[in-house]
């Protein structure tokens, strides 16, 4: 197996708004399959939306972030992503279109997010193997690097079989 690794510019991640950004990418996801599929639903399932956001803007607007105010904040946007992924999307036909499937491989990112997202807040820990910084870039990580204008860099990380590239 070979890996192949190449610089990625994304902006600097940090937990809030990585959980923001799954949690605002869940809610396309609920909107997209309410409008399209309203057969399966009997009313629109409620995301609480405009309260999120709130929260989530309340948060960043502060300039220091105490410990507490952090963990309440995470936990709060950690219930919100909860709710939106409980979603049942098991009766909708997911083949019915390739936007429908982008979707479902994005909500599937989305869980994974939210799982590491709540192992570490449970955990009280800010690693996990494996973690993914982006949600509309999965496959970047961040590498320790240690060099003088940053100490982290974030590269989009390839992995090829031998046979496959060597012929």
């Amino acid at each position: 197996m070979d890996a192949t690794c190449t610089p990625a510019d994304i902006r600097y991640p940090t937990d809030m708004s990585i959980l923001n950004e799954a949690r605002m990418n869940a809610e396309t996801f609920i909107d997209y399959l309410y409008y399209n599929f309203r057969e399966h639903f009997e009313n629109k399932p409620r995301d609480y939306r405009e309260i999120a956001h709130k929260s989530f803007i309340a948060y960043t607007k502060q300039r220091k972030h105490r410990r507490k105010v952090r963990r309440k904040a995470l936990r709060k946007q950690l219930n919100y992503l909860r709710r939106d992924i409980l979603l049942k999307i098991s009766e909708v036909d997911v083949h019915r279109s390739k936007k429908l499937l982008r979707l479902v491989q994005r909500h599937e990112i989305i869980k994974e997010i939210n799982s590491q997202q709540e192992y570490m807040y449970t955990k009280k820990v800010n690693r996990v193997d494996n973690r993914i910084v982006s949600v509309s870039q999965p496959h970047v990580r961040p590498i320790v690097r240690g060099k003088a204008g940053k100490a982290v860099e974030f590269i989009e990380w390839f992995q090829f079989h031998r046979s496959s590239v060597l012929g």
